[in-house]
């Protein structure tokens, strides 16, 4: 941790923070954590190379090996093994699972399971498993997996099932 003038940082790891110079309110752990991050302050790096690129981004959070690994924008949320590490300057994503994203990813919520897309939401509605639904609980409706009425919502095979309705 060589910081010159950063306050409230926290550095664990080979290489954790290494280049860490103005930043404040960091958390690095793990090897090569926030490695090349010198003044993008307020971010959080908890695995082997989690947010290792970035260098004057803030509000970053990558939480799992190689999360967010390439990002170099703001307000990115990368939770599991790999997720968000195909983003680089697109900003304000949550991605969970080990979903890569692709570059320019912006503005992105998205569920995975391992490298699969399960739930996905962005400027052009929900997506489910890949198929996009109309606005509205009742699109639920026309989903295999999916069930909607006037109360309850259920995604899944067989949720709620036997619920009338009531």
């Amino acid at each position: 941790l060589n910081a010159v003038s950063g306050t409230h940082n926290v550095a664990i790891g080979d290489y954790a923070a290494y280049n860490l110079t103005t930043a404040s309110g960091t958390i690095a752990i793990g090897e090569m954590a926030l490695r090349y991050t010198t003044t993008g302050g307020n971010n959080i790096g908890i695995g082997t190379s989690a947010l290792s690129s970035t260098t004057t981004n803030h509000s970053n959070i990558g939480l799992g090996t190689y999360s967010l690994r390439y990002v170099s924008s703001n307000s990115n949320i990368g939770i599991g093994h790999g997720a968000g590490d195909g983003i680089t300057t697109g900003g304000n994503n949550t991605i969970i699972g080990d979903y890569a994203g692709t570059t320019t990813l912006a503005d992105t919520v998205v569920i995975a399971a391992g490298t699969t897309e399960r739930l996905k939401i962005d400027a052009s509605g929900i997506q489910v498993n890949g198929a996009a639904l109309a606005s509205g609980a009742t699109s639920i409706d026309g989903l295999t997996d999916g069930y909607s009425d006037a109360s309850s919502v259920g995604l899944g095979p067989n949720a709620l099932l036997n619920d009338d309705g009531t």
